[in-house]
């Protein structure tokens, strides 16, 4: 299931032209459908994500069915003040197996698992504040489907258009199919709802899944009191990042915990194990790639580098400018 919701996941954000329906109103023609159709995926992602802005809730429920075992996952995803709270609850046959809380902000990130038998606390999350959320996941959907205006109706009050796909577009390579999708999306290429149901993929009868936008604008993240006992259980390390003189970035725990850093560069992940107090790590490049290693490898930084530490409660985040 994991794979087809990141593949087709990214539908979120592919809308075609729409038709008023009577009573509705004028017509709603959002970024990237022409003709009644959706032409341009990439411009509707794009404006959803603008339109979005940095504060906003999206729900996602997963529905897939395999012979007679059913398994559902229900998940919450809030983000405001460069800040994520997400809350996940799953399930098989009616009955919860697990239950997920993470919440990250840029100096702290933890996780707070239950599987029936108590909860345990981890470090950092698979989501990030500004990440596209309910959105550009569903880029492959959009893309793959062949969404045809269906009309225009309102959602939350807001008239939006309302786009239906019942195939795939012709040669498109997909082993399943595609029982519907719908899509409401505002004139500003804002995406309301996102619904779809696919069947005989890898085995699994059915596959629902739902993305909804419950809100646009949130003031404020739930402050879960978790967190305090993640504080106190998990690792903690005084960290800095600084460049060095000849135009590398160094990495220097100062105090604290000895634990093993996952260190993401730019887009490259690294993992450093035991890294303790008084050690530092260094980061060069070679190429279009960076390097990271206990002494100076490749070439100096050139430019601007956005540095994360994660492995402590404390995490670093960063972003040096190593020629000046």
């Amino acid at each position: 299931m994991k794979r087809l919701v990141a593949c087709l996941t990214v539908a979120l954000l592919a809308v075609a032209g729409c038709t008023a329906l009577p009573g509705i109103g004028a017509d709603v023609d959002p970024p990237g459908v022409e003709n009644g159709e959706l032409a341009n995926e990439s411009a509707l992602l794009e404006s959803h994500v603008d339109a979005r802005g940095d504060s906003y809730e999206v729900e996602n429920a997963y529905e897939e069915t395999a012979g007679d075992t059913t398994t559902t996952d229900e998940e919450r995803i809030v983000v405001a003040d460069g800040a994520i709270y997400v809350e996940r609850e799953s399930a098989t046959n009616g009955s919860t197996t697990s239950t997920l809380e993470a919440f990250a902000n840029e100096s702290f990130a933890a996780s707070r698992l239950d599987r029936g038998d108590g909860p345990d606390f981890g470090l950092g999350s698979r989501y990030s504040p500004g990440g596209s959320h309910g959105a550009a996941r569903q880029y492959d959907l959009l893309r793959l489907a062949d969404f045809q205006t269906a009309g225009t109706t309102t959602h939350d009050g807001e008239p939006v258009a309302r786009l239906r796909a019942n195939n795939f577009v012709e040669n498109a390579s997909v082993d399943a199919d595609l029982e519907g999708a719908t899509l409401l999306v505002g004139g500003d290429g804002l995406v309301h709802e996102l619904e779809y149901t696919l069947s005989d993929y890898a085995g699994v009868d059915e596959f629902h899944h739902s993305v909804t936008l419950a809100a646009s604008e949130v003031d404020s993240l739930p402050a879960p009191d978790w967190t305090g006992d993640a504080r106190e259980e998990l690792p903690t390390a005084d960290l800095e990042v600084r460049t060095t003189s000849d135009g590398y970035v160094a990495i220097d725990h100062a105090g604290g915990d000895t634990f093993t850093a996952r260190i993401r560069v730019g887009n490259q992940l690294f993992t450093e194990e035991n890294f303790g107090e008084g050690q530092s790590l260094f980061v060069g490049q070679d190429g279009g790639t960076y390097e990271l290693g206990t002494l100076q490898q490749g070439d100096p930084i050139e430019g601007s580098v956005e540095i994360t530490v994660e492995g402590v409660v404390n995490r670093k985040h960063a972003t040096v400018n190593a020629t000046g």
